[in-house]
């Protein structure tokens, strides 16, 4: 089979958007941190206060793009959809570059039972509606799918790993908290040319109570970390005159200068 370079790039507000609010993959990294500072009550948690460095730091670049598997798991992600809905006669819609969030928590849903309708990069969880900074409304979902299309090995150790012992439970555990009505989430790992092709797992808030209590505990640890980082951001030693980006560009200066000076002497003595 010819070897295929896939290749997919995101929105750049889509990606801003996610810096205001932790994702699962940001909670599940956090674990560990948040199990030691349970022991050192009061203590300022250095893992939890990088990581709202990282997240509010002016002029730190963002890569949109992603290559090889991250890139075709994007690509499927409508087709096992729609694959899914015929084989179960069931109505999810696909959606892209979009985070729900509620307060310091936000996930980006593959397909949800209701339609994509705002262009917006970012809805917030008001009650049991959605709601778009530029005011539009909907519904909130009660049901969501969450679609993993893994390459062959990945996805045969996914389909046969049994329920309350996968690492995608954690997304599906931040979908409930951030959506108070959601009754149900199906994970659905795909790959069209495995012999298993199509896996469902089906999720209930009971079946992962545990994982959203510990979301709920890293959420407060981070507000109440953010707060207290914040706190020093407002009384710096002091705000330098000079950007990340000016400095770049300062660099990129110099060495276009030295490579044309490379140049001539080459011309001269090559």
């Amino acid at each position: 089979m010819t070897k295929r370079d896939w290749y997919h790039e995101v929105s750049v507000p889509w990606l801003e958007a996610r810096r205001t609010v932790l994702t699962a993959t940001e909670i599940k990294k956090l674990v560990p941190e948040w199990k030691r500072m349970l022991k050192k009550p009061g203590e300022l948690s250095l893992g939890f206060a990088a990581l709202w460095g990282e997240k509010n730091s002016f002029d730190w670049p963002l890569d949109p793009a992603s290559y090889g598997p991250a890139a075709r798991g994007h690509w499927m992600e409508p087709f096992a959809i729609d694959e899914y809905n015929d084989a179960n006669r069931s109505g999810f819609r696909h959606w892209d570059d979009c985070i729900i969030c509620r307060g310091v928590v936000g996930f980006s849903p593959d397909g949800m039972d209701i339609a994509q309708t705002s262009a917006d990069v970012k809805l917030d969880v008001v009650g049991s509606q959605l709601m778009s900074g530029s005011g539009d409304k909907m519904p909130a979902p009660k049901a969501i799918i969450e679609v993993k299309s893994y390459e062959p090995a990945g996805h045969t150790k996914a389909v046969f790993t049994k329920k309350g012992e996968r690492d995608e439970e954690m997304q599906i555990a931040v979908a409930f908290h951030v959506l108070p009505t959601l009754e149900s989430a199906t994970l659905l790992f795909f790959n069209p040319s495995h012999p298993v092709p199509m896996y469902a797992e089906q999720y209930t808030r009971d079946d992962l109570v545990d994982k959203i209590i510990v979301v709920e505990a890293i959420a407060d640890m981070y507000e109440e970390t953010a707060e207290r980082c914040e706190k020093l951001a407002r009384v710096p030693l002091a705000r330098p005159k000079v950007t990340e980006d000016d400095v770049w560009h300062e660099f990129m200066r110099a060495m276009e200068s030295d490579r044309n000076v490379f140049s001539v002497r080459g011309g001269a003595y090559g």
